[in-house]
């Protein structure tokens, strides 16, 4: 395994070059038929239910981003069969659902603007014919300029005849949609914070940016970061979705870059974990690249990251998300928390190393 003194030295490139290659292999193993992955629903261990598949179009979506970043044809291979996946789930109305078509349950949640964000963006930055849905989000929206996490008949739509056939469209489940809202954590109203960064990205710079800009950097500096989403609790997951704006050119965050560098060199350890896991690592690593901010717990972070790689080329389960403030199941899987390992390995290459 790659010591810290061996950063910098000639074989560090072929070192981390391996790793990629090894993490990427494994993800090609482990990529589904239709292009997706497997992503895992974890109850709280005092149910005594074991982890469940949770087959969903975010996880993928989440997944394409990291890859993005990686320069190999069979990472691009990769990329394009998780492009025809999030294209064949896309509603005509360029809308997604949490679960995949082929789960079980895909038609007991109704669409929601995080997994239309996230994967709305993919297929337009790889230049993917779309339906323009922005009539759909921006109705989405409460006084504030907020965007609702869920996209369910509201009275705001009234006001965008764009959206009207959506609504009407929407209005015949209504049964399963009251439903869904009175089983889970959720409400019709909810507004979340990663949610909105998501939404920002997928909007791009536009008039309707400031709300959501002023919203998040509030969040941040009042320390609000691990209550202000109902289902991302890791403050690193809104660092590194805020940040993603930023390396996307939305400017307005560079304000409260520096106070997201601080947070994150207050939980870095001794042994170069930032946070509590290899995947809090490796989100804070990707967000400080993205706002160019460089350091030595970069390297650190990377040392640790490799440390913790397994002879599968994969990294261990690590929770992203949850299904709720009560915490009482997570999400994730040893291939989304390889995505996020990968991202920073790739981008640390290129930062640091020769190509």
């Amino acid at each position: 395994m790659i010591q810290q003194t061996q950063l910098n030295s000639p074989d560090s490139n072929e070192i981390i070059k391996s790793a990629i290659n090894l993490a990427v292999d494994f993800l090609e193993q482990r990529q589904r038929p239709s292009g997706g992955f497997q992503t895992f629903l974890v109850p709280h261990i005092s149910t005594g239910v074991p982890p469940m598949d949770d087959y969903s179009p975010f996880p993928a979506a989440l997944m394409a981003h990291c890859l993005k970043f990686v320069e190999s044809d069979q990472s691009k291979e990769i990329l394009a069969k998780l492009i025809s996946f999030l294209k064949a789930e896309m509603d005509p109305r360029g809308v997604w659902r949490y679960f995949a078509s082929e789960h079980p349950r895909y038609l007991d949640s109704p669409f929601d603007l995080d997994d239309t964000a996230t994967s709305y963006a993919i297929l337009r930055d790889n230049k993917q014919a779309l339906p323009n849905n922005k009539k759909l989000a921006l109705a989405n929206r409460n006084k504030a300029g907020l965007f609702y996490t869920w996209m369910v008949p509201r009275k705001e739509f009234i006001t965008s005849p764009g959206a009207w056939t959506y609504a009407l469209q929407e209005l015949k489940d209504l049964k399963r949609i009251k439903q869904f809202f009175a089983v889970n954590e959720s409400a019709l109203n909810d507004v979340d914070s990663v949610v909105n960064a998501n939404v920002l990205y997928m909007l791009g710079k536009s008039k309707y940016n400031q709300p959501v800009v002023d919203y998040l950097v509030e969040i941040v500096r009042s320390n609000q970061e691990e209550t202000s989403d109902k289902w991302h609790h890791s403050k690193f997951n809104l660092y590194y979705f805020i940040s993603r704006n930023a390396f996307a050119g939305i400017e307005s965050f560079s304000t409260i870059k520096d106070e997201i560098w601080n947070k994150i060199k207050q939980e870095a350890t001794i042994d170069g974990l930032i946070g509590d896991s290899v995947l809090t690592t490796a989100l804070a690593i990707n967000t400080l690249i993205n706002f160019n901010l460089d350091s030595e717990l970069i390297d650190l972070g990377i040392l640790a990251i490799l440390k913790g790689q397994n002879e599968s080329g994969a990294w261990d389960f690590q929770p992203l998300y949850y299904g709720g403030p009560s915490k009482g199941c997570s999400f994730g899987s040893e291939e989304l928390t390889t995505a996020y390992c990968v991202e920073a390995l790739s981008r640390y290459k290129k930062l640091r190393l020769a190509a």
